[in-house]
């Protein structure tokens, strides 16, 4: 069975190896165990596997007997075992997959509760700790807003800075990602609406696409999928997909509200191109389409030549190059099949994409 325990020691030499010894004693393994300095007084947080007949009272009074005060017990699992600063990381990049929860993955890496009447203060412009009805709180700027949490332990003042620099560190992160997400906006508004639920229409992508792409790549298989990012995938992230729409101007090809093909093209001299239509529509000229209008939208950015290439699937190459009308050469270049298009004589595309 294992407990987190987390107790104050006097800041003094061997105070801790104390606690360890009277642990030892009694067959109580610490698997786990950070340090959080104060002033006067350390706060020890460990994790330890106990007999199955212990209770909490047992524990805290063998904690206590070795010099701990105020000490908390609870109950917890192996995944109290994992690396601290690892879980701020991972919390980190569970926001960035889904910004709606950061409340919640604060309280899991505090592990406390998220309270939904805090008490309103003159401080709560920063992180602070306060005690209220025999519990510890804890409030963190988020942005414009704030979020509380409360539990049993008091924080620590290293658990408040971790907080507020959490919080600042995804907030900064989330409006950066925004405004790099937001840059096609104005040109993708110029899309035309789909004239029916079945019928295919090509537009430039914004950001709402992320789980759409997510949704395709789930269709795709991963002969298909490793054409595309020239390594097997079963699937996309979120994040991934988010990527995908900032790394540069991309096309979609939408049945319904379905994504069914896209066709990113990053700017550079030659530009590139990386498409991925969905097997199923496979065969039917989409591909050919997206290749087209990619190079019209690589002449708009200035590019006088595009560049796609493949590892997986060099038959389709070509075939894509003589579909789409577009001339250009072929070339091995290490196991892998180029076409370079040349696009002196290829109009810009600068307005709308459908109709075109």
């Amino acid at each position: 069975m294992l407990w987190r325990v987390r107790t104050t020691m006097t800041d003094r030499p061997g105070a801790l190896a104390t606690l360890a010894a009277h642990c030892g004693d009694q067959g109580v393994n610490i698997l786990g165990l950070q340090i959080f300095p104060g002033v006067d007084v350390v706060t020890d947080e460990l994790v330890v596997k106990v007999p199955e007949d212990w209770t909490e009272d047992r524990l805290v009074a063998l904690v206590e007997g070795a010099g701990g005060g105020e000490t908390t017990v609870r109950r917890c699992s192996a995944a109290a075992l994992a690396d601290g600063p690892s879980r701020f990381l991972q919390g980190v990049r569970r926001v960035l997959d889904d910004p709606s929860a950061i409340t919640d993955t604060l309280a899991d890496l505090l592990d406390c509760e998220i309270d939904d009447d805090p008490e309103e203060t003159e401080e709560q412009e920063s992180a602070e700790a306060s005690s209220r009805d025999g519990a510890a709180s804890l409030t963190v700027p988020i942005g414009d807003s704030a979020i509380t949490v409360r539990r049993k332990a008091p924080f620590t003042g290293t658990e408040e800075a971790r907080a507020k620099v959490f919080a600042s560190v995804v907030t900064d992160l989330l409006a950066d990602l925004a405004t790099v997400m937001e840059l096609p906006i104005e040109q993708a508004r110029t899309a035309v609406e789909p004239p029916s639920k079945s019928e295919p229409v090509t537009r430039l992508a914004v950001p709402g696409d992320a789980m759409a792409l997510v949704r395709m790549a789930d269709r795709c298989s991963s002969k298909t999928l490793a054409g595309r990012f020239g390594t097997p995938l079963l699937g996309l992230q979120p994040r991934m997909a988010r990527q995908i729409l900032a790394e540069g101007a991309t096309l979609v090809v939408e049945v319904g509200h379905e994504i069914v093909a896209m066709s990113t093209v990053t700017a550079g001299e030659p530009a590139q191109v990386a498409l991925l239509v969905e097997d199923g529509w496979q065969g039917r000229g989409v591909g050919a389409r997206l290749l087209a209008l990619s190079a019209r939208l690589a002449k708009a950015g200035g590019a006088d030549e595009l560049v796609l290439s493949s590892e997986y699937n060099s038959a389709a190459v070509p075939r894509l190059s003589a579909a789409s009308g577009l001339s250009g050469r072929v070339r091995h270049v290490n196991g892998r099949v180029e076409l370079i298009v040349s696009l002196r004589r290829v109009a810009p595309l600068l307005q709308s994409v459908e109709g075109q």
